[in-house]
């Protein structure tokens, strides 16, 4: 099975919050159950690898300011992903003032160049963003991914 454990890389995963509309809030769990990402070359339906981790539960407002939380450590195949997106089922959050507010997540697959190398680690990070659109009629916040960084360590 050396073969077979040779074209894969280690892939750590890890989710932070960009300090936007988080502050508004005392509390901002949200559920995550993984991460998929898209080979190069495959078409956009097909080619999705999907990282299944948890579910978790995790408070969005502990982990700012570069403070980040580890959602799987796993090994993919080796080679190029353009895409990767974060699986999250629900948000809910208390805001300062002690309401309850359900918050809407909007996690679109960001397009990003993933270089899994055999034998090596690949860190991605996905910076998520509570942005407060209570200037909309009917809307409150969302979460969004900001953006996904790349890693590799030497």
């Amino acid at each position: 099975s050396s073969s077979i454990e040779s074209n894969r890389g280690e892939v750590i995963l890890s989710i932070t919050d960009h300090r936007d509309a988080i502050d508004e809030f005392k509390e901002l769990l949200i559920t995550l159950s993984g991460a998929r990402h898209h080979r190069s070359g495959a078409r956009s339906d097909h080619g999705w690898v999907v990282i299944h981790s948890g579910p978790h539960v995790i408070d969005l407002t502990r982990y700012k300011d570069g403070t980040t939380f580890q959602l799987s450590n796993t090994s993919l195949l080796a080679g190029r992903y353009d895409a990767a997106e974060l699986l999250a089922s629900t948000a809910r959050g208390t805001v300062q003032s002690g309401e309850s507010a359900n918050v809407p997540i909007d996690l679109q697959p960001a397009r990003v160049s993933i270089n899994v190398r055999a034998g090596k680690t690949t860190e991605i990070t996905f910076d998520l963003v509570v942005q407060d659109l209570r200037d909309h009629p009917g809307k409150t916040w969302a979460i969004l991914i900001r953006e996904v960084r790349v890693q590799h360590p030497p």
